[in-house]
């Protein structure tokens, strides 16, 4: 602690003259002509003034020890020179004149005290300051003027503008005492004040510790610019290596470094936004910057392990940005998956390759060719390439004239977002062999990639039909036309009939809608992911359906 001659409390007019909010207005002229004898005279006239003028008064009162008897407050005044720390330890006094000898301990604070008895000492000071009462100040005010003589206040307004000034006072000496720190020690008290006055961003913190960050956030702003400006350097030196297809480094280490430090400063701020359920732009758009070069690494430049790795630690270091903490786990995710089938083994491609590929001749006298494999469908000058087709299905109809069996007619639709191959046959066993080697090459991705849409909130429309990742849109009808109703998927069921999926209303046999499987695009992908959805108890949305 530094050890000071006087501070605020020795400055109040009370002690310059050694009076009390007690003694009457006569007394108060008495003792500034005695303390003229040996102060300025221009000192001991102010001081006096300050005390028998009622509306300067009320100042001076504010930052002094009312409701504390005479003798005790030139006690405490004394004291908090000598030992300001036993402020700590106090606990007896009215919560106005505590936060007043408070006051002396924080002006008192150097570098030399533990960074964590500082920051305690903060917390615990602003949670003393929420807990001041203008009404109960008021009192104890009027109760040292009934026996002064003082006219009482009777406006509640004066207090409590009298409070508001004493309580920029106190920040004021606050942020000073923080100045006097080191910049590490003072970047450690100010996020162990906000993790703690916060619970990690978890609550609201007390006003008096987010007016201290505000001001933080004010001091720290050029820096924290400046190092954003230094990462998107960076970023772009990154995809220009990557495009050159040399090293990374150290840029790269450098831009960790840099995001390092920058969300250590930017670390108080960004727990106080958090815990009024905002954010700090600032640093959302810093870490958004490195997403995006994380994103370019690997959809642009195959640098897969890279972006994973920077995608890990920028998650790590702005971990008190909700949104982005949300958006980087779900990029973790997908990148692990890449991850994964990027690590997939030779013999299970080749394994999967066997298990696709597929060729049979259709027709009696023209024939065309039907084949699969991994670089495509096709049949007969129709070819698609395994990833641009979007639209599957299949289905049978059986024929009969005069109510005798003639055969069963099995068709296959494969295609893109333009065209489509429709493949028709009589052979059982060429339909069963190829649907299941469809289902397994681009079945599993359609499911796969309507899941990630409805998921994302959007909604896939088929026919008469709008399915939401929690809600269906079907139709009701009536005698004269329809109209669309929206159920949750806890309302409805789904069943097959005459060649289409139905999904129905469980109450209402009018509510349905009908999905023919040999005139709509993945309705047996639909019906899959459906019919797993409805095995898992209590699901409310098909994104969840294959979650653990």
């Amino acid at each position: 602690m530094r050890q000071l001659t006087k501070n605020n409390l020795n400055e109040n007019p009370f002690y310059i003259l050694k009076a009390s909010p007690r003694d009457t207005k006569a007394k108060i002229i008495e003792f500034a002509d005695e303390v003229g004898l040996s102060l300025d005279s221009e000192i001991c006239n102010k001081a006096r003034s300050d005390l028998t003028n009622p509306r300067n008064r009320i100042a001076h009162e504010i930052s002094w020890f009312p409701g504390v008897s005479p003798k005790k407050c030139q006690e405490l005044a004394l004291l908090s020179l000598s030992n300001p720390k036993f402020v700590l330890d106090e606990s007896s006094l009215p919560p106005l004149v505590l936060a007043n000898l408070w006051t002396a301990f924080f002006e008192a604070l150097d570098d030399g005290e533990s960074g964590v008895e500082i920051s305690d000492s903060i917390v615990k000071f602003a949670h003393l300051l929420e807990g001041l009462s203008a009404s109960d100040i008021m009192r104890d005010l009027n109760e040292d003027r009934l026996v002064s003589g003082f006219a009482e206040i009777t406006s509640l307004d004066l207090v409590e503008e009298a409070l508001t000034e004493r309580k920029k006072v106190f920040k004021l000496i606050v942020r000073d005492s923080l100045n006097r720190l080191s910049t590490d020690q003072l970047i450690s008290v100010m996020t162990d004040v906000c993790t703690e006055g916060t619970l990690s961003g978890e609550i609201n913190a007390p006003e008096f510790i987010y007016s201290i960050i505000d001001s933080y956030e004010i001091e720290t702003q050029v820096f924290l610019s400046n190092e954003y400006e230094t990462a998107k350097k960076l970023c772009t030196a990154i995809l220009t290596n990557a495009a050159a297809n040399s090293s990374l480094e150290p840029n790269l280490s450098n831009l960790n470094d840099v995001s390092r430090n920058f969300s250590r400063v930017a670390k108080p701020i960004q727990l106080a936004y958090k815990s009024r359920g905002m954010e700090h732009e600032l640093s959302k758009t810093y870490a958004y910057e490195v997403r995006s070069l994380a994103i370019d690494l690997h959809n642009k430049h195959n640098q897969l392990d890279t972006s994973l790795s920077l995608t890990k630690v920028n998650r790590e270091i702005f971990a008190d940005i909700p949104e982005f903490v949300d958006r980087a786990d779900e990029d973790r995710e997908t990148l692990i998956q890449f991850q994964a089938d990027k690590e997939k083994s030779k013999e299970d491609q080749e394994e999967w390759a066997q298990e696709i590929t597929y060729s049979a001749e259709i027709g009696l006298v023209f024939k065309e060719t039907l084949s699969l494999s991994p670089s495509g469908a096709s049949y007969g000058a129709k070819k698609y390439p395994l990833d641009s087709i979007t639209r599957i299905g299949w289905g049978a109809v059986r024929n009969s004239v005069n109510g005798i069996p003639t055969g069963t007619d099995h068709t296959i639709f494969f295609g893109d977002s333009n065209s489509q191959a429709t493949v028709t046959t009589r052979k059982e066993k060429v339909y069963q062999d190829f649907t299941d080697k469809l289902w397994r090459a681009v079945g599993i991705r359609i499911i796969t990639q309507m899941i990630s849409l409805l998921r994302a909130g959007n909604s896939m429309n088929f026919r008469e039909m709008t399915v939401w990742d929690d809600r269906v849109t079907l139709k009701k009808h009536k005698l004269f036309g329809s109209e669309d109703v929206t159920c949750p998927w806890s309302d409805v069921q789904i069943w097959s009939a005459d060649g289409s999926m139905y999904i129905g209303h469980t109450k209402d046999n009018k509510i349905y809608s009908a999905l023919p499987y040999l005139s709509t695009a993945n309705a047996h992908v639909l019906e899959m992911l459906i019919r797993a959805a409805f095995k898992k108890p209590g699901l409310i949305k098909l994104s969840q359906t294959f979650e653990n």
